[in-house]
């Protein structure tokens, strides 16, 4: 199947199924961020992204489908921050992936991350005072082995739906 250039599998094995009647995600949302600072990061979909991890993270954890012992092994990884949360490095996915001041796609985004994993915010912080090279600068090889480990244990899965189509 493709799409734009694109191959894309037409089964993922996401298991379809209505996970929150009323639609309102509100009481799963991450702690907020923002994605400007001192400088435009330029970072949206990054910044996406680790907002549905994170959000969906919330969701697994409070219904019983992520462990005690999972969430403190991750708190113990720096990944949960002092809210008791999930919290990503939206900038280690942004650099990870290839972002660029002209953004970058979701595709591509989301397959670094389904490749090469997560590091915590604490790991990859984005100060205030970054300029756009210093938010973009060198992940040390250490750090990127920390992300891949994040794939140990969680499967990252996605989906697109497009809209308006009814047969992809």
């Amino acid at each position: 199947l493709s799409f734009d250039g694109h191959e894309y599998l037409q089964k993922t094995g996401i298991k379809y199924e209505v996970n929150i009647k009323d639609g309102n995600w509100s009481q799963f949302l991450p702690s907020e961020e923002k994605q400007r600072k001192n400088t435009e990061t330029s970072a949206c979909v990054s910044f996406s992204l680790t907002n549905s991890l994170e959000t969906q993270y919330e969701f697994q954890r409070k219904n019983g489908k992520i462990s005690d012992e999972i969430h403190e092994y991750l708190k113990k990884q720096g990944y949960i921050d002092s809210n008791n949360k999930l919290n990503i490095s939206d900038r280690a996915i942004a650099k990870m992936s290839g972002t660029t001041a002209q953004w970058n796609s979701l595709i591509k985004v989301w397959d670094t991350v389904n490749n090469e994993g997560v590091l915590p915010e604490t790991d990859w912080p984005f100060l205030d005072t970054m300029s756009f090279d210093e938010y973009y600068s060198e992940i040390p090889q250490n750090l990127k082995v920390k992300a891949k480990k994040f794939l140990d244990i969680f499967d990252i899965n996605y989906e697109w739906v497009y809209y308006g189509a009814t047969n992809i």
